[in-house]
Order: structure tokens, then sequence, then C-alpha cells
């Protein structure tokens, strides 16, 4: 069993654009690759062949909490329903695995290819600041120490295109959003009524603050891309497949 890792005082991110007075926070799975290629068209005229967004981002316009002047700024950031996050989560970076971030997830006890209610009770085991960024709940992000929000707008990804507006709006700018690194779903991952129950309970707080509505099991199936697992045969359930990998 790895070592529990140090809990350290959370690092926010803004990507901004200092001439719009433009802050976004990030939340990584909440359309942070095409959010962010939008700030950059603002602050970079003519970005290079085979830009890297995530790796190439100007460092100039990255700001830490601390150090960013909210009074300048007009920060935003957008969020997910919880538990299509943690899917995403789930499919993108443990099933497709991301050597990238292979240290910090196997730090906190996540392998390649870790069944889905393995990954549950890991994650159960560690404060929320500890867990990937990937992962870890969205609430961490958005609240200071003070129990303050970080941002000044609140944008769901399940209405991008309609708060993306408003945010060109609320800013005063004109930035095309753009479509990147959309995940392909590839059949339906079986989790237990009881690991649905615990994966509630590790965003409790997220529902809480975000207003998603929290559902039962065999709805989230329909919603998420999920399959109700039989606990005794430990085999789906109902409609669906388990994903090939």
């Amino acid at each position: 069993m790895p070592a529990k890792p140090q809990v350290r005082p959370l690092y926010r991110e803004y990507f901004t654009a200092p001439d719009q007075g433009v802050a976004y926070l990030e939340i990584p799975k909440c359309a942070c690759t095409s959010i962010k290629g939008a700030i950059a068209r603002a602050t970079v005229d003519d970005p290079p062949q085979g830009w890297r967004i995530h790796q190439d981002f100007p460092t100039e316009f990255v700001v830490a909490e601390h150090r960013l002047d909210r009074s300048r700024f007009f920060a935003f950031t957008f969020v997910r329903h919880p538990i299509d996050r943690f899917v995403s989560f789930y499919r993108d970076k443990v099933l497709g695995w991301d050597p990238a971030i292979k240290p910090e997830l196997e730090a906190i006890g996540v392998h390649h290819r870790m069944p889905i209610g393995e990954l549950i009770a890991t994650l159960a085991r560690h404060p929320p600041e500890a867990y990937e960024k990937h992962v870890r709940p969205q609430h961490v992000f958005l609240l200071s120490a003070r129990g303050a929000l970080t941002v000044d707008f609140l944008g769901r990804l399940e209405r991008t295109e309609a708060d993306w507006s408003r945010v060109t709006r609320l800013a005063g700018l004109e930035l095309d959003l753009g479509h990147e690194h959309r995940q392909a779903k590839e059949g339906r991952l079986p989790i237990s009524p009881a690991d649905y129950e615990r994966l509630l309970g590790l965003y409790a707080k997220d529902f809480e603050l975000l207003g998603y509505e929290r559902v039962g099991l065999a709805e989230a199936a329909e919603r998420h891309g999920l399959v109700v697992a039989d606990a005794a045969k430990g085999g789906p359930k109902g409609r669906g497949r388990p994903p090939s990998t």
C-alpha cells in the first residue's frame, strides 16, 4: 500500500488575458482544453504549429491565486455534474491511463484499469485535497480557505454555449470557444449500488454547492454511461455492457 500523500496548500491557477481583463480558473474535465484555447487565442496573435494548450500556454499569463488582483479581472470557470466528471476521469485517466499524471495517481494508490469500485474505495481513504486534480472535487477549487468563491461567474458544461455567451457578454469581449478533446464513450461502466452510494458521498459537497440533482442508480446509469452491477456475481445487471479494455 502506498504511503499516504501529504496534503499541501492547494495551488489554484488562473489562465489570464490581461488586456481583456479575463481570468479563467482551471477545473480539469470541465471543457478546460477548449476554454484555455480560447483564452490563449486572446493573448497570442499567431500560435505556432502543433500548439499543445496544456504544455504551451504562455507562462507569463498563468497566475497563482495569491498573485491575482481580482479587482482587475473578471474571473470565471465551468463546472460539471460530479458523476459525469468522475466517469470521464475514469475512462480517460484510469482505463485509458495518462503517463503525464501517473506519479500523482500512483501516489494515492490508483493504478491502470483499476476496477471502479476499488477506485472509489481508494479515494475514500484520502482527503479531497489529496486527490489528483482531474478527480479532485470541484468545491476544493471553488472555495478559498475562508469559504469565499474564487470566481465571479460559474458556467455549467451542460449548457456550455449559453453560459459561454454570458461570459463573453459580462467580460465585454468576443471569443470563440471552439470544441476540443471530446471523449468517445465506449460501452457502459458497471458499478454496484453500494459503490454508487459511496461515490455520491465522495462528491456530496459538490452536489450541495453546485446544485446538481442526486438521482438513484438506475437513472444515473442512463444519464452517465453506467450499468448496474450484480454485486453477487460481479457482472453487469440490466441493459448495457462493460467497456472493452
